[in-house]
């Protein structure tokens, strides 16, 4: 009897073992499931974005997303973290159950890399279409920030004459008459003498790839640029170009204020500035570019 019963408590024991261990294995081929749905998620969205992407490229229209390839590299970055904690679950069972993950773990594989062909497919595509469509009329550029008119004036006959692209840097949050007074209370005298501030700018930034020569226009406040240069400098790759700065003002020269911006595209070749008035004439920007 005794014999019997020793019986039936080992083999209670090696059933508690055995469902122990078809629990752990259940939890990790759950864990491989769920990474799985994940991944094949993020692949039906790349699929449907390809699709879009193909269909406007086809119509000769630029897509209306223009953080898409952003927002596919960071979808990429998602497929790989799901494999790398898949692969830390795989690592903390043991060999029999390492097996029985490892189908799943080439299945995500496999998914992972159809994501990042897809993604490959969809960059070049929007780069075909850049290329052709959106590819810079000129290899000249003229940007400047203008509050009441006078640097817009001066940039107009510089683009006319150059036969430049223009991009007018705006603020996200416009500029008031009360905001440019000279009164310390004001906004643009607290953003001048912050060397941190750097006010937003509204809309797109140009893409810098095929321009050579940037001409960079704006008024003088409290001496400098306004720090709305400053964040387009910053925000904008101008490695390699030249840039010509011209400024407008009644009276402070263009010195300092353009002495002052060259740490912000370093290795961009800066050439001397010039400080024309608020109303200056077509004939005296004409004369300037004349002697560049």
């Amino acid at each position: 009897m005794k014999k019997v019963i020793k019986l039936l408590i080992v083999a209670m024991i090696l059933c508690l073992f055995a469902g122990c261990a078809n629990s752990e294995k259940d939890q990790v081929m759950k864990e491989y499931e769920e990474e799985k749905v994940k991944v094949e998620k993020q692949k039906e969205i790349l699929d449907e974005e390809l699709a879009e992407s193909e269909r406007l490229l086809a119509e000769n229209r630029p897509s209306a997303d223009d953080t898409i390839e952003e927002r596919l590299e960071k979808k990429v970055e998602i497929a790989r973290g799901l494999h790398i904690e898949a692969q830390k679950v795989s690592g903390n069972v043991d060999k029999a159950k390492a097996e029985l993950v490892r189908l799943r773990a080439m299945e995500l594989d496999k998914l992972i890399s159809e994501i990042q062909a897809l993604n490959k497919k969809l960059v070049q595509s929007r780069r075909d279409y850049d290329a052709q469509y959106n590819a810079p009329k000129s290899e000249t550029l003229v940007v400047y920030f203008s509050y009441s008119g006078n640097t817009k004036a001066i940039a107009d006959v510089i683009a006319e004459e150059t036969g430049a692209d223009v991009f007018e840097i705006t603020a996200k949050e416009p500029y008031t008459a009360a905001d440019t007074q000279c009164d310390e209370n004001t906004r643009a005298y607290k953003e001048q003498h912050d060397p941190k501030a750097r006010p937003e700018i509204d809309g797109k930034l140009p893409d810098m790839l095929g321009y050579k020569t940037v001409y960079l226009g704006y008024p003088i406040w409290h001496g400098e640029a306004p720090k709305i240069i400053y964040t387009f400098l910053e925000s904008v790759k101008l490695d390699g170009k030249t840039i010509i700065p011209f400024c407008t003002s009644e009276a402070s020269p263009v010195g300092s204020s353009a002495d002052n911006l060259h740490e912000f595209a370093p290795k961009a070749t800066w050439k001397d500035g010039i400080r024309f008035e608020p109303k200056a004439t077509k004939e005296e920007v004409l004369d300037w570019l004349s002697k560049l």
